[in-house]
């Protein structure tokens, strides 16, 4: 539970950078929910060990892709109040989602066993250590 925990608060701490050029807050906002959607949807696929080494590579590669699109931000600056505001508005309820998700999720996978959810703890422990910042 501690590990599902550390999990929302890392994907729960979004700040929002402000800029301009080819990005936008929109467009990072809905890759940073596709991204956490991902990770759901890997994990909603295991019910044995190999669909666990499985949904652990996808959610590995999920990772490649937030360190990505947390650079984007950093390259786009500190948003003022109001576009932050406006960003956290648009995105907070499908991350809420997606988050409460997950956690049901490694609940139910915990529950299938060690050997199925020793891959899935390894891959979401780098999930809780990526910030967006």
């Amino acid at each position: 539970m501690k590990l599902a925990v550390s999990i929302l608060i890392a994907f729960a701490t979004l700040t929002f950078a402000a800029g301009c050029g080819g990005d936008s807050y929109d467009k990072i906002g809905a890759d940073m929910v596709t991204n956490v959607q991902a990770v759901r949807d890997a994990l909603a696929k295991v019910t044995d060990v190999p669909s666990a080494q499985a949904a652990a590579e996808q959610i590995k590669a999920q990772m490649v892709a937030k360190k990505s699109i947390q650079q984007r931000l950093s390259t786009l600056g500190k948003p003022t109040k109001e576009i932050g505001d406006e960003m956290n508005t648009k995105i907070k309820a499908k991350m809420d989602q997606a988050s409460k998700d997950i956690a049901t999720e490694l609940d139910r996978i915990a529950k299938l066993g060690p050997d199925v959810f020793t891959p899935i703890e390894s891959a979401m422990r780098d999930v809780a250590v990526v910030k967006y910042q």
